[in-house]
């Protein structure tokens, strides 16, 4: 579901600099089948921002929540690190250039940034010239501080893109 939110004010920087934002509203129920009847046991919400920016960005990345998988994988493959012992542990990082993403994550606002969003269950996907920033807001986060979050994001990526 498409929806209207005000990105005047955070996102009018990056429109001047010719990036496109488009938002999707996103809402996932999880049900369990009990006696021939769905019930709703579990409800996310939350916003994705596809972000198409001028160009392509040099940066090419996954940054999702870390789990039981991602640490199994991490037996066989090297994941960068940021040396943040909290970032590295709720990060899972996959890029093909792990320097050039360590040098862009070497900011510690900027994963802290990251942290909140993927921390809350969100993800950041950089691909050619497209960014998406997935901000779930169940715990209370609105669409104001979702929109924040995601303009900093693709404005950072932007940014360094210009480096």
């Amino acid at each position: 579901m498409l929806i209207e939110v005000d990105l005047a004010a955070p996102l009018g920087s990056l429109k001047a600099q010719g990036v496109v934002c488009n938002v999707t509203q996103l809402i996932e129920a999880s049900t369990l089948l009990l006696g021939g009847m769905s019930v709703p046991i579990e409800c996310a919400h939350g916003l994705r921002f596809d972000f198409v920016l001028p160009e392509r960005s040099p940066l090419q990345f996954v940054l999702a929540p870390e789990r039981a998988r991602h640490r199994f994988f991490k037996l066989f493959s090297d994941e960068p690190q940021v040396h943040d012992a909290a970032f590295d542990a709720a990060v899972f990082i996959t890029t093909d250039q792990p320097a050039l993403l360590t040098a862009w994550l070497a900011d510690a606002d900027l994963r802290a940034l990251i942290l909140i969003v993927v921390g809350g269950g969100g993800e950041l996907v950089a691909q050619n010239q497209r960014l998406v920033v997935v901000v779930p807001h169940d715990d209370g986060q609105t669409e104001a501080d979702a929109t924040l979050a995601a303009a900093a994001l693709a404005a950072a990526l932007v940014n360094f893109s210009e480096a």
